[in-house]
Protein backbone atom coordinates (compact mmCIF):
# COMPACT_ATOMS: atom_id res chain seq x y z
CA UNK A 1 0.00 0.00 0.00
CA UNK A 2 0.93 3.48 -0.32
CA UNK A 3 2.70 5.07 2.33
CA UNK A 4 1.08 7.37 4.90
CA UNK A 5 1.41 11.03 4.62
CA UNK A 6 0.49 14.51 5.85
CA UNK A 7 -2.78 15.50 5.43
CA UNK A 8 -3.90 17.88 2.64
CA UNK A 9 -3.31 21.59 2.49
CA UNK A 10 -5.59 24.17 2.07
CA UNK A 11 -4.04 27.13 -0.07
CA UNK A 12 -5.37 26.29 -3.63
CA UNK A 13 -4.39 29.60 -6.25
CA UNK A 14 -6.32 31.02 -8.84
CA UNK A 15 -7.25 30.03 -11.18
CA UNK A 16 -6.95 26.59 -10.15
CA UNK A 17 -10.15 25.01 -8.91
CA UNK A 18 -9.91 22.89 -5.90
CA UNK A 19 -12.32 19.65 -5.76
CA UNK A 20 -11.39 17.97 -1.53
CA UNK A 21 -11.84 14.28 -1.35
CA UNK A 22 -11.97 12.40 2.32
CA UNK A 23 -12.75 9.78 4.13
CA UNK A 24 -11.66 6.48 5.14
CA UNK A 25 -12.67 4.58 2.32
CA UNK A 26 -12.44 3.80 -1.48
CA UNK A 27 -13.33 6.70 -3.31
CA UNK A 28 -15.76 8.30 -4.80
CA UNK A 29 -18.35 8.90 -7.47
CA UNK A 30 -16.07 12.14 -8.61
CA UNK A 31 -17.16 12.35 -12.23
CA UNK A 32 -20.00 15.15 -10.98
CA UNK A 33 -17.22 16.38 -8.87
CA UNK A 34 -15.46 17.05 -11.72
CA UNK A 35 -17.98 19.04 -13.43
CA UNK A 36 -18.69 21.62 -10.84
CA UNK A 37 -15.32 21.88 -8.22
CA UNK A 38 -17.08 21.71 -4.92
CA UNK A 39 -15.26 21.03 -1.81
CA UNK A 40 -15.94 17.31 -0.96
CA UNK A 41 -15.64 14.70 1.82
CA UNK A 42 -16.28 11.63 2.76
CA UNK A 43 -17.84 10.30 -0.46
CA UNK A 44 -17.33 5.93 -0.46
CA UNK A 45 -18.01 4.73 -4.04
CA UNK A 46 -15.62 3.11 -6.99
CA UNK A 47 -15.92 4.29 -10.52
CA UNK A 48 -13.56 4.88 -13.62
CA UNK A 49 -13.39 9.34 -13.42
CA UNK A 50 -11.66 10.82 -16.67
CA UNK A 51 -11.20 15.17 -16.14
CA UNK A 52 -11.36 15.93 -20.16
CA UNK A 53 -9.38 18.48 -21.80
CA UNK A 54 -12.22 20.99 -20.96
CA UNK A 55 -11.51 20.86 -17.45
CA UNK A 56 -8.35 22.54 -17.03
CA UNK A 57 -6.89 24.31 -13.23
CA UNK A 58 -8.37 21.62 -11.26
CA UNK A 59 -6.68 20.70 -7.85
CA UNK A 60 -8.16 16.95 -6.50
CA UNK A 61 -6.82 16.80 -3.05
CA UNK A 62 -7.46 13.28 -0.93
CA UNK A 63 -6.92 13.34 3.22
CA UNK A 64 -3.92 11.28 2.52
CA UNK A 65 -2.93 8.37 -0.26
CA UNK A 66 -3.65 5.25 2.28
CA UNK A 67 -7.54 6.68 3.02
CA UNK A 68 -8.32 8.55 0.12
CA UNK A 69 -8.30 5.80 -3.10
CA UNK A 70 -10.08 5.91 -6.59
CA UNK A 71 -10.10 2.27 -7.35
CA UNK A 72 -11.49 0.25 -10.34
CA UNK A 73 -10.54 -3.35 -11.93
CA UNK A 74 -10.50 -3.22 -15.55
CA UNK A 75 -8.18 -4.66 -17.87
CA UNK A 76 -7.48 -5.08 -22.12
CA UNK A 77 -8.93 -7.60 -23.46
CA UNK A 78 -5.88 -8.47 -26.00
CA UNK A 79 -2.25 -7.84 -25.17
CA UNK A 80 -1.12 -5.84 -28.47
CA UNK A 81 -0.06 -2.74 -29.53
CA UNK A 82 -0.32 -0.65 -32.70
CA UNK A 83 1.37 1.80 -34.66
CA UNK A 84 -0.40 5.72 -35.54
CA UNK A 85 1.48 7.97 -37.34
CA UNK A 86 4.81 6.18 -37.27
CA UNK A 87 4.55 5.93 -33.29
CA UNK A 88 3.69 3.24 -30.71
CA UNK A 89 0.18 3.53 -29.09
CA UNK A 90 -1.58 1.41 -26.63
CA UNK A 91 -4.40 -0.37 -28.12
CA UNK A 92 -7.86 1.13 -27.29
CA UNK A 93 -8.25 -1.05 -24.07
CA UNK A 94 -5.36 -0.36 -22.56
CA UNK A 95 -6.02 2.99 -22.06
CA UNK A 96 -9.38 2.84 -20.88
CA UNK A 97 -9.28 0.40 -18.77
CA UNK A 98 -7.58 3.10 -16.91
CA UNK A 99 -9.13 3.78 -13.24
CA UNK A 100 -8.47 7.53 -13.91
CA UNK A 101 -8.08 9.57 -16.87
CA UNK A 102 -6.45 12.65 -17.43
CA UNK A 103 -6.77 14.86 -20.42
CA UNK A 104 -7.00 18.58 -18.80
CA UNK A 105 -3.98 20.44 -19.04
CA UNK A 106 -2.66 22.06 -15.55
CA UNK A 107 -3.77 19.69 -12.89
CA UNK A 108 -2.31 18.97 -9.51
CA UNK A 109 -2.97 15.90 -7.34
CA UNK A 110 -2.17 15.40 -3.99
CA UNK A 111 -2.77 12.87 -1.34
CA UNK A 112 -4.89 10.15 -3.19
CA UNK A 113 -4.00 6.37 -4.63
CA UNK A 114 -5.47 5.15 -8.00
CA UNK A 115 -5.35 1.78 -8.23
CA UNK A 116 -6.33 -0.70 -10.75
CA UNK A 117 -6.98 -4.28 -8.51
CA UNK A 118 -7.07 -6.73 -11.55
CA UNK A 119 -5.94 -9.14 -10.09
CA UNK A 120 -4.71 -8.01 -6.88
CA UNK A 121 -7.48 -9.84 -4.72
CA UNK A 122 -5.85 -12.54 -3.49
CA UNK A 123 -6.70 -15.99 -4.37
CA UNK A 124 -5.62 -17.92 -7.54
CA UNK A 125 -4.35 -15.29 -10.12
CA UNK A 126 -6.28 -14.13 -13.67
CA UNK A 127 -4.49 -14.36 -16.55
CA UNK A 128 -2.02 -11.04 -16.92
CA UNK A 129 -3.07 -7.68 -18.69
CA UNK A 130 -2.20 -4.46 -19.35
CA UNK A 131 -4.79 -2.87 -16.08
CA UNK A 132 -3.59 1.09 -16.23
CA UNK A 133 -4.53 2.78 -12.62
CA UNK A 134 -4.06 6.03 -14.39
CA UNK A 135 -3.85 7.64 -17.68
CA UNK A 136 -2.04 11.34 -17.48
CA UNK A 137 -1.70 13.24 -20.86
CA UNK A 138 -2.30 16.31 -20.14
CA UNK A 139 0.16 18.93 -20.11
CA UNK A 140 1.70 20.41 -16.83
CA UNK A 141 0.16 17.83 -14.69
CA UNK A 142 1.78 17.59 -10.92
CA UNK A 143 1.23 14.60 -8.56
CA UNK A 144 2.01 15.08 -4.45
CA UNK A 145 2.06 12.85 -2.43
CA UNK A 146 -0.20 10.39 -4.14
CA UNK A 147 0.20 6.49 -4.59
CA UNK A 148 -0.60 3.94 -8.14
CA UNK A 149 -1.09 0.82 -7.30
CA UNK A 150 -1.54 -2.18 -10.42
CA UNK A 151 0.25 -5.00 -12.02
CA UNK A 152 0.72 -4.44 -15.66
CA UNK A 153 0.98 -1.18 -16.57
CA UNK A 154 0.02 0.67 -13.87
CA UNK A 155 1.03 4.64 -14.58
CA UNK A 156 0.48 5.33 -18.43
CA UNK A 157 2.62 8.41 -18.21
CA UNK A 158 1.42 9.74 -21.95
CA UNK A 159 2.28 13.17 -22.97
CA UNK A 160 2.97 16.42 -22.14
CA UNK A 161 5.34 17.13 -19.09
CA UNK A 162 4.57 16.18 -16.18
CA UNK A 163 5.86 16.30 -12.02
CA UNK A 164 5.74 13.29 -9.34
CA UNK A 165 6.65 13.84 -5.77
CA UNK A 166 6.77 12.07 -2.81
CA UNK A 167 4.74 9.35 -4.97
CA UNK A 168 4.43 5.82 -4.19
CA UNK A 169 4.80 3.56 -7.56
CA UNK A 170 3.70 -0.20 -7.53
CA UNK A 171 3.46 -2.91 -10.80
CA UNK A 172 5.30 -5.80 -12.26
CA UNK A 173 5.77 -5.47 -15.66
CA UNK A 174 5.70 -1.86 -17.75
CA UNK A 175 4.58 -0.06 -14.74
CA UNK A 176 5.49 3.30 -15.56
CA UNK A 177 4.82 3.72 -20.02
CA UNK A 178 4.28 6.07 -22.06
CA UNK A 179 6.31 9.24 -24.29
CA UNK A 180 5.93 11.92 -21.35
CA UNK A 181 8.69 14.63 -20.50
CA UNK A 182 8.49 13.59 -16.87
CA UNK A 183 10.37 13.78 -13.96
CA UNK A 184 9.86 11.68 -10.94
CA UNK A 185 11.69 12.93 -7.80
CA UNK A 186 11.78 11.26 -4.71
CA UNK A 187 9.58 8.62 -5.32
CA UNK A 188 9.25 4.80 -4.53
CA UNK A 189 8.70 2.65 -7.19
CA UNK A 190 7.72 -1.05 -5.74
CA UNK A 191 8.59 -4.11 -7.96
CA UNK A 192 6.44 -7.43 -7.40
CA UNK A 193 8.05 -8.86 -10.00
CA UNK A 194 8.90 -11.59 -8.24
CA UNK A 195 5.45 -12.75 -8.25
CA UNK A 196 5.54 -12.81 -11.71
CA UNK A 197 9.34 -14.34 -13.08
CA UNK A 198 10.70 -10.67 -13.36
CA UNK A 199 9.71 -7.18 -15.21
CA UNK A 200 10.13 -4.18 -16.49
CA UNK A 201 9.90 -0.96 -14.13
CA UNK A 202 9.52 1.04 -17.45
CA UNK A 203 8.55 1.10 -21.34
CA UNK A 204 9.12 4.76 -22.37
CA UNK A 205 8.28 5.14 -25.79
CA UNK A 206 10.17 8.35 -27.35
CA UNK A 207 10.33 8.15 -31.28
CA UNK A 208 12.80 10.49 -32.56
CA UNK A 209 15.77 12.27 -31.66
CA UNK A 210 13.38 15.38 -32.43
CA UNK A 211 10.79 13.49 -29.47
CA UNK A 212 11.61 15.73 -26.29
CA UNK A 213 10.15 12.50 -23.95
CA UNK A 214 11.58 10.72 -21.52
CA UNK A 215 11.42 10.06 -18.39
CA UNK A 216 14.35 11.09 -15.19
CA UNK A 217 13.89 9.42 -11.76
CA UNK A 218 15.96 11.94 -9.53
CA UNK A 219 16.56 10.26 -5.81
CA UNK A 220 13.91 7.83 -5.94
CA UNK A 221 14.44 4.43 -3.98
CA UNK A 222 13.27 1.22 -6.01
CA UNK A 223 12.21 -2.04 -3.76
CA UNK A 224 10.35 -5.25 -3.83
CA UNK A 225 10.84 -8.96 -5.69
CA UNK A 226 13.09 -9.13 -8.88
CA UNK A 227 14.62 -9.92 -10.91
CA UNK A 228 13.44 -6.59 -12.47
CA UNK A 229 15.08 -4.83 -15.41
CA UNK A 230 15.10 -1.03 -15.38
CA UNK A 231 13.02 -0.30 -18.88
CA UNK A 232 12.66 -1.71 -22.24
CA UNK A 233 12.43 0.23 -25.29
CA UNK A 234 8.87 1.01 -26.36
CA UNK A 235 10.19 2.38 -29.45
CA UNK A 236 13.03 3.80 -31.37
CA UNK A 237 14.66 6.70 -28.91
CA UNK A 238 13.54 5.24 -25.61
CA UNK A 239 14.91 8.04 -23.04
CA UNK A 240 15.53 6.73 -19.38
CA UNK A 241 17.71 7.97 -16.99
CA UNK A 242 18.39 6.59 -13.00
CA UNK A 243 20.16 9.72 -10.98
CA UNK A 244 21.23 9.21 -7.58
CA UNK A 245 18.86 6.23 -6.79
CA UNK A 246 18.63 3.76 -4.73
CA UNK A 247 17.79 0.16 -5.61
CA UNK A 248 17.16 -2.02 -3.34
CA UNK A 249 15.83 -4.36 -5.63
CA UNK A 250 17.84 -7.19 -7.57
CA UNK A 251 17.84 -5.92 -10.85
CA UNK A 252 18.41 -7.96 -14.01
CA UNK A 253 22.21 -8.06 -14.59
CA UNK A 254 21.99 -6.67 -18.27
CA UNK A 255 19.57 -3.64 -16.67
CA UNK A 256 18.16 -2.28 -19.84
CA UNK A 257 16.31 -4.56 -22.73
CA UNK A 258 15.74 -3.17 -25.93
CA UNK A 259 13.07 -5.17 -26.75
CA UNK A 260 11.69 -5.38 -30.33
CA UNK A 261 14.22 -2.37 -31.51
CA UNK A 262 17.72 -4.57 -31.03
CA UNK A 263 18.70 -2.39 -34.05
CA UNK A 264 18.03 0.61 -32.55
CA UNK A 265 20.42 0.43 -29.53
CA UNK A 266 22.66 3.37 -31.00
CA UNK A 267 19.60 5.91 -30.64
CA UNK A 268 17.84 4.48 -27.52
CA UNK A 269 19.23 6.43 -24.23
CA UNK A 270 19.32 4.51 -21.00
CA UNK A 271 21.37 5.69 -18.26
CA UNK A 272 22.26 5.81 -14.46
CA UNK A 273 23.62 8.16 -12.63
CA UNK A 274 25.50 7.81 -8.86
CA UNK A 275 22.84 4.93 -7.84
CA UNK A 276 23.83 3.10 -5.16
CA UNK A 277 21.90 -0.15 -3.25
CA UNK A 278 22.26 -3.97 -4.12
CA UNK A 279 21.00 -3.50 -7.61
CA UNK A 280 23.29 -1.04 -8.78
CA UNK A 281 26.41 -3.04 -9.80
CA UNK A 282 26.49 -2.53 -13.28
CA UNK A 283 29.62 -4.32 -14.85
CA UNK A 284 26.94 -6.57 -16.49
CA UNK A 285 25.21 -3.55 -18.32
CA UNK A 286 24.25 -4.03 -21.60
CA UNK A 287 27.16 -2.31 -23.28
CA UNK A 288 24.96 0.37 -25.25
CA UNK A 289 23.86 1.49 -21.81
CA UNK A 290 24.79 5.73 -21.91
CA UNK A 291 27.93 7.52 -19.80
CA UNK A 292 25.90 10.93 -19.05
CA UNK A 293 28.25 13.85 -19.98
CA UNK A 294 28.07 17.35 -17.66
CA UNK A 295 26.36 18.81 -19.84
CA UNK A 296 23.88 15.58 -19.86
CA UNK A 297 23.74 15.70 -15.81
CA UNK A 298 22.69 19.29 -16.29
CA UNK A 299 19.86 18.46 -18.50
CA UNK A 300 18.48 15.50 -16.91
CA UNK A 301 18.95 16.34 -13.32
CA UNK A 302 18.42 20.22 -12.86
CA UNK A 303 15.31 21.06 -15.45
CA UNK A 304 14.35 18.28 -17.71
CA UNK A 305 10.78 19.28 -17.80
CA UNK A 306 10.98 22.95 -17.61
CA UNK A 307 8.88 22.43 -14.31
CA UNK A 308 11.14 25.85 -12.54
CA UNK A 309 8.84 27.45 -14.80
CA UNK A 310 5.29 26.00 -14.34
CA UNK A 311 5.52 23.75 -10.99
CA UNK A 312 6.26 26.86 -8.73
CA UNK A 313 2.99 28.39 -10.46
CA UNK A 314 0.58 25.24 -9.29
CA UNK A 315 -0.93 25.16 -5.38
Amino acid sequence: MAPANTGPSKKPLTPFQTTMISGTAFLLSVVCIVHAHPRFEHCVNREKVKIPSTKPFILLEGSGSQWTTIEWSDHASNGHSKMSGGRVTPNFNTETSATFTLQADNFVAKYITFKNGYNMGGGQKQPIAQAVAAVVNGDKAAFYNCGFVGVQDTLFDGNGRHFYSNCYIEGAIDFIFGFAKTVFERCHLHSTAGDWGGGYLTAQGRGSDSDTGGYVFKYCIVSGTGPTYLGRAWNTHSRVVFYKSQFNVPITPAGWDAWNHKDSTNSIFYAEQDCFGEGSEKSRRVSWERKLSGIDVSLFAHDFNEGRTWIKQQP
